[in-house]
């Protein structure tokens, strides 16, 4: 970028009162071309521009207003991934001044590329989602940027391609269904790492190519639980309700035993189809969830009257569940072969992924 053409007053349009008033506001001292008389009209024009050819001034001395203007000349993007926040570096002054205007005008733009994550293009970590098994993606290699935590406005979107690396075993066309379940997880990793520090205003989601409707789209933006009620979720549709299920809410299952076994049981349901497909219909002869399903039966009728023990014994065992069920699935992906893609089994295991996310939401709210 060109340094910024500087600007020089027109003296010639001012009279000589208006140079007088001038030089003595900036306390000029103006030597007269002519000895023994005052300094002329001209003496004034030369010794003012000469003034400001050396002016120096401190940035901090500027009225706010005008600060403001050059920080927003310095750092809102304007369709530009470039901008100057060198400035922020300056003093904490200026820091503090400046920073909403870096974070609170520019919009962020996340995107999912074929070859992986990009946050303002930046790289986000190793990720690349170039093989698809029953757990359809591993993101424990997103790096997402600490510039998000200060982020208040945020668009998530698709590139064109994104799923042209995408290969699966045996080689089949991945199901809309999978898709879903794909971009879910990453929004799930992105919400889990602004959970706990953020300063959010907005959130949005373009997400129209593989969300057909207003269900599909609850589905895959059901993570942005983690980040609040006061985060506005922004799409191209409009702004979606994320809805809690009553009977996957952990303050809900608290409150009823009957809710609280039909979970112990959906997980322990999932689990054994899994291992039903693995074990080539056999079923596991001692499955470690089933035991500790019946154990957290015990241990909540003895906990029945101590609603606060209660919700973690809860918590606890739903954790060490869903973590039981995540071992079994990605130990039986590889041998799976063409059973990976069904659709029913998928549905059960985002059920279980909104119930992890529900445990983590009651754990924020703790």
């Amino acid at each position: 970028m060109a340094p910024l053409r500087r600007w020089k007053p027109r003296y010639g349009r001012y009279k000589k009162a208006d140079l007088v008033r001038f030089a003595r506001e900036r306390n000029l001292t103006v030597p007269s071309s002519k000895p023994g008389e005052a300094p002329s009209y001209s003496d004034y024009k030369k010794a003012l521009g000469a003034a400001d050819r050396d002016a120096t001034f401190r940035f901090l001395d500027l009225p706010p207003e005008l600060r403001t203007l050059i920080y927003d000349d310095l750092l809102i993007l304007n369709n530009s991934y470039t901008c100057f926040p060198q400035i922020l570096r300056t003093c904490r002054q200026i820091k503090n001044e400046a920073t909403n205007t870096l974070y609170g005008h520019n919009l962020i733009d996340i995107k999912i590329w074929p070859d992986g994550i990009r946050a303002h293009g930046q790289r986000c970590g190793k990720y690349r989602h170039t093989a698809a098994d029953l757990t359809l993606s591993d993101t424990s290699r997103i790096q997402w940027p600490d510039f998000l935590h200060q982020a208040q406005f945020v668009r998530v979107s698709l590139a064109w391609g994104v799923w042209r690396n995408v290969h699966t075993h045996p080689p089949t066309t991945l199901s809309e269904l999978s898709k879903r379940i794909f971009i879910s997880s990453i929004v799930l990793s992105l919400c889990e790492a602004l959970a706990k520090k953020h300063r959010l205003r907005s959130i949005q989601f373009d997400f129209d190519r593989v969300a057909h409707n207003e269900t599909q789209l609850h589905q895959m933006l059901y993570p942005v639980r983690l980040l609040g009620a006061g985060v506005q979720v922004a799409t191209l549709a409009g702004l979606p309700v994320i809805l809690s299920r009553e009977e996957l809410d952990i303050d809900f299952l608290a409150a009823s035993p009957w809710k609280k076994m039909q979970v112990i049981r959906k997980c322990h349901h999932v689990a054994s189809r899994a291992l039903s497909i693995m074990y080539g219909g056999q079923g596991a002869p001692l499955d470690m969830l089933l035991f500790g399903a019946l154990t957290a039966a015990d241990v909540l009728k003895w906990a029945a009257r101590d609603p606060y023990h209660l919700r973690n014994v809860l918590t606890a065992i739903f954790e060490k569940a869903i973590v039981r069920l995540r071992c079994v699935i990605n130990a039986s992906g590889p041998s799976l072969g063409a059973d990976w893609r069904n659709e029913a089994l998928l549905y059960e295991m985002y059920q279980l992924s909104r119930l992890d996310i529900d445990l983590k939401v009651g754990r924020l709210a703790m």
